[in-house]
């Protein structure tokens, strides 16, 4: 069994004749709390690195936006997401997602029915489906989830091309808090890979312009404080 996407724990395709009376209640963001990064899409790399650094996974050189380290997201509390900041689609797609079938159009859009904003029976919340046939808010997610797989594909090219031209290098992202005795420790949380600076120049191809201009966010140095730290106060160092 493939290992299932962040935050989802049960995908379900959706149909009208099984679910039916399905509703989506209201929520917050609560369920991504404890994500230190999440995927970002090609086309969101502009609005995201102005909020957090930007790194390439070293499994598959998928972006992602740093949000913490060890398993909390600095940007959300009380289940509200911080004021300002960018949230990534990823986020904002959740609990509705594609998953692929042997139909015509090879996926379905289906729900985390694990989610504590699906309700299967009951008044509480939007239905899901009216008179045997989508309602207005599974059409909406249906094109936002069509819109985040045709962009994921793009971004999948965009990646597979930085790792063809070798244009990605290894770091570690940690955080470096100043102990009692005043020195900076490093503390490693996974390896993750970034642009290497001097290669930037080189993302000018055709073959690259597909994801637009390329933020010089991530050619930076892979920094985990600098996301604890523009929290401010004693929050900076509890990653």
């Amino acid at each position: 069994m493939s290992e299932l996407p962040l935050f989802y724990r049960r995908p379900v395709p959706l149909s009208a004749q099984r679910h039916g009376e399905w509703r989506l209640k209201p929520g917050d963001l609560g369920f991504a709390a404890q994500a230190s990064a999440v995927p970002v899409l090609a086309d969101e790399f502009a609005a995201a690195s102005r909020c957090y650094p930007l790194l390439f996974s070293a499994a598959d050189a998928m972006p992602l936006a740093l949000l913490g380290l060890e398993r909390r997201n600095l940007f959300v509390e009380n289940g509200e997401w911080e004021g300002g900041r960018y949230i990534p689609a990823y986020v904002r797609r959740y609990p509705f997602v594609f998953v692929s079938t042997t139909g015509p159009d090879g996926f379905a859009l289906a729900v985390d029915a694990d989610s504590g904003r699906i309700a299967e029976s009951g008044g509480e919340g939007v239905a899901l489906f009216e008179d045997g046939e989508p309602a207005e808010i599974a059409k909406q997610a249906l094109e936002f989830c069509g819109r985040f797989t045709g962009e994921h594909r793009a971004t999948q090219t965009f990646c597979a091309e930085l790792k063809a031209r070798s244009l990605l290098v290894k770091r570690d992202a940690g955080e470096r808090t100043p102990p009692a005795g005043g020195r900076f420790r490093s503390r490693r949380s996974g390896t993750v890979r970034r642009v290497a600076g001097g290669n930037r120049r080189r993302l000018a191809s055709k073959r690259l312009a597909r994801a637009g201009p390329f933020p010089s966010h991530i050619a930076g140095p892979v920094r985990g404080p600098a996301v604890a730290a523009e929290r401010g106060g004693s929050r900076a160092g509890r990653v």
